[in-house]
């Protein structure tokens, strides 16, 4: 479905089921591991802390790891993204509901500070799986940003969304468990860090594209890494199941600043005109077989687009121009000045 073509919505609804899980499989360890009577020390509890947070780290690493995979309809990429949410989850997870016992020890007065932070460990580890998934240092930042600003919310959420169960608990005369509680309370959880690794990751990615046309309509690909590339082979950064694309198809390279699109072993349109090289620049639709990708750039002032047709037109006699000044070549399509030992023009992408 377009929807889950969306990331936002995708890590919304994915930590929201993520937690869901996290919730059945963790609560018969909740109820058959703790016993006041018997937890008596520090240690004892972080023994049962640790117990409980590794189904959790598994379920919400699961799910958010898959998520993608399953999305664009590709088993490897589901496994994948699944074994590498489930490890960093069950590590993340165990680790940071450790912290969030050991900061409530010494906070009891302030328990949503010490499950705040505990869960932002958590979360952190979730969105640094992100980018491990996609082999990206940069991704893997970001991604672990917003998922400890969204481990960090909803940790502080976890014991509130209590309150109401136990109001309605003390003033229906029954005795309030936890157990529809901490459910809730995990929902919200796996929401939040979902949104905020899919909402982060977003607001700092150098630059993205936006897929306005074909079978992955309204997915965004994040551009944070140096090379990125496009085919039909799994194994490429960006997987594209749309006929017409080749196992190998595309590359997008950091240049200068920003990034450049370079055919491999298939046809590239940017702006309706095939190219062998292109700068690309805000705005520009890029078309690799029967998809259609529209880029842009965080960085403001990076240049806006501008249709090939619209651009002026070189002089039909560039020979007097050429090399005027030693130091610029002139694009016989866009007239545009390059320096003298470019091979193609930074505006249009036109070979010299």
């Amino acid at each position: 479905m377009l929807i889950f073509q969306n990331k936002l919505i995708r890590n919304l609804l994915g930590g929201a089921l993520g937690g869901l899980v996290a919730w059945i499989l963790s609560e018969p360890v909740f109820a058959f591991a703790y016993d006041p009577m018997r937890i008596r020390t520090i240690e004892q509890m972080l023994v049962f802390d640790a117990m409980w947070a590794v189904p959790i780290g598994l379920a919400l690493g699961l799910v958010l790891g898959a998520a993608e995979g399953l999305s664009l309809r590709s088993l490897a990429l589901t496994v994948r993204g699944a074994l590498i949410g489930m490890f960093i989850g069950l590590v993340g997870g165990t680790i940071g509901v450790v912290i969030a016992e050991l900061v409530f020890q010494q906070v009891q007065w302030c328990c949503f500070i010490g499950r705040g932070i505990g869960w932002s460990i958590f979360g952190l580890f979730l969105g640094t799986s992100e980018g491990i998934r996609r082999f990206s240092l940069l991704g893997a930042r970001n991604a672990a940003i917003g998922g400890a600003i969204g481990g960090f919310i909803g940790g502080v959420l976890f014991d509130l969304v209590a309150i109401p169960f136990m109001i309605l608990s003390f003033t229906s005369g029954g005795r309030e468990t936890g157990t529809f509680s901490r459910g809730i309370a995990l929902i919200v959880l796996g929401a939040c860090i979902g949104i905020l690794i899919a909402l982060v990751e977003r607001a700092l990615a150098e630059g993205a594209l936006r897929v306005i046309a074909g079978r992955q309509e309204g997915r965004e690909i994040l551009l944070d890494k140096p090379r990125i590339t496009f085919g039909h082979d799994e194994r490429n950064d960006v997987y594209m199941s749309d006929m017409g694309i080749a196992p190998r198809h595309a590359e997008i390279r950091a240049e200068g600043g920003g990034y450049a699109i370079v055919p491999l072993n298939g046809t590239v349109l940017v702006n309706h005109a095939q190219v062998t090289h292109h700068a690309l620049q805000p705005g520009d639709e890029i078309q690799i077989g029967a998809a259609q990708m529209r880029y842009r750039a965080r960085k403001r002032g990076a240049g806006v687009s501008q249709p090939v047709a619209s651009l002026p037109r070189a002089p039909k006699d560039l020979s007097g121009f050429r090399n005027l000044t030693g130091l610029e070549r002139l694009c016989p399509r866009c007239a545009h000045a390059n320096r003298a030992g470019a091979k193609f023009c930074s505006r249009c992408g036109q070979a010299l």
